[in-house]
């Protein structure tokens, strides 16, 4: 599932959610968002947190939008395929930019990361996620379930050796 963040001119924030052919990994997902937002012509620039997709970006641009060995043979093949056709049909070229994921606001702005930029990383985050969440199937819940259980037995055992080790040194 990947997702696109869209503002509108008013600076409302909502995302466009949609899965994609193949198999399902992060990697795709971004290169595969990549792939959305050039279907919009006016889409003048990509605001991306995934350092793949802005080197991919990169190698593209340098080879006039021909795909060169890497990204032909790597598992997001299908998506570069789509982005490369997509830039070689755009009358100007989108420039595509990267920025730090995974940051409060005030961290984002002081890593000179815009409002706008942080606001549509975060939401294009929450709806893939939450998208993702939708599509689980049962067993995957089980199995989600069963490594929440197993960690939870962990830190427990981890939070008992500390409280110990701890007891130990104040006597």
């Amino acid at each position: 599932t990947c997702a696109l963040p869209i503002s509108t001119l008013e600076g409302q924030w909502t995302a466009a959610v949609g899965g994609f052919p193949g198999r399902q990994t992060a990697a795709r997902a971004e290169v595969w968002g990549l792939a959305a937002a050039l279907e919009l012509s006016e889409v003048e620039t990509v605001v991306t947190d995934c350092q793949a997709v802005l080197k991919g970006w990169r190698t593209l641009e340098e080879d006039a939008w021909q795909l060169d060995r890497g990204l032909a043979c790597g598992g997001a093949s299908d998506a570069w395929c789509r982005v490369a056709e997509l830039c070689r049909m755009r009358e100007r070229p989108a420039q595509v930019r990267w920025i730090r994921s995974h940051k409060s606001l005030s961290e984002a702005r002081e890593l000179g990361i815009s409002d706008a930029d942080w606001k549509g990383n975060n939401v294009a985050d929450e709806a893939a996620k939450g998208a993702a969440l939708r599509t689980l199937e049962a067993k995957d819940v089980g199995k989600v379930a069963e490594h929440v259980v197993v960690e939870a037995k962990v830190l427990r055992l981890l939070a008992a050796a500390l409280i110990r080790q701890l007891e130990e040194r104040a006597r």
